[in-house]
């Protein structure tokens, strides 16, 4: 009854059918994994990109507020130096001491969602 002609040939088709799916599962786990590295690659180079167009305008801020304290207040440029230097010391300090809840906590959350697949916040 089950070594029937019919029997073995739908076992076959399940055999190709199943094979397929496999085949098919690997091409969807691959390409899924192609998509998230795609995602996070581009999410470093747009951070870096946006860093370092940040630093680049904060140091010609920089040099303007030195040369706005030398006229404005008659510091002199090593002071006016010191002073900017000073604020920027400060403003490293908060960054430094906030950094787990502005920096690391959003960008794990980032990431965290691109690995499974969750719309970003």
């Amino acid at each position: 009854m089950f070594s029937t002609d019919h029997n073995v040939e739908k076992l076959a088709d399940l055999i190709v059918i199943m094979k397929d799916y496999v085949k098919l599962q690997a091409n969807y786990l691959q390409l899924d994994a192609t998509e998230k590295t795609i995602k996070i690659l581009s999410l470093i180079v747009l951070s870096i990109t946006i860093w370092f167009f940040f630093l680049l305008a904060l140091f010609f801020l920089s040099f303007a507020a030195v040369f706005w304290l030398n006229d404005q207040y008659d510091y002199t440029m090593p002071e006016a130096f010191l002073i900017v230097a000073g604020v920027h010391m400060c403003i490293f300090i908060v960054i430094y001491l906030k950094r787990h809840s502005w920096i690391e906590k959003p960008l794990v959350k980032r990431i965290a969602n691109i690995l499974l697949n969750k719309t970003p916040q």
